[in-house]
């Protein structure tokens, strides 16, 4: 009987997180043109407040609670 180990999706939890602010924070960009239509600028921005994100000890904490439930919440919507 194969059992799950989760020890290995606990060692990328913080890409998940990082990917799930780039994302989130470059569709809105994207979507509300704040910047221009360049997505250069969009991914630029996105992709240093993803860092900012992970780097906050307060935020990252929040988040790593937070990024689980809404990938499941996107499954279930699906």
């Amino acid at each position: 009987m194969a059992v799950l180990d989760v020890d290995l999706l606990l060692f990328f939890k913080p890409i998940f997180t990082w990917l799930f602010v780039f994302t989130i924070i470059y569709a809105i960009l994207t979507k509300v043109k704040f910047f221009g239509e360049s997505r250069g600028v969009n991914a630029t921005i996105s992709l240093t407040m993803a860092f900012l994100f992970i780097l906050t000890p307060g935020v990252k904490d929040v988040l790593n609670i937070v990024t689980p439930w809404f990938i499941f919440l996107f499954i279930f919507i699906i």
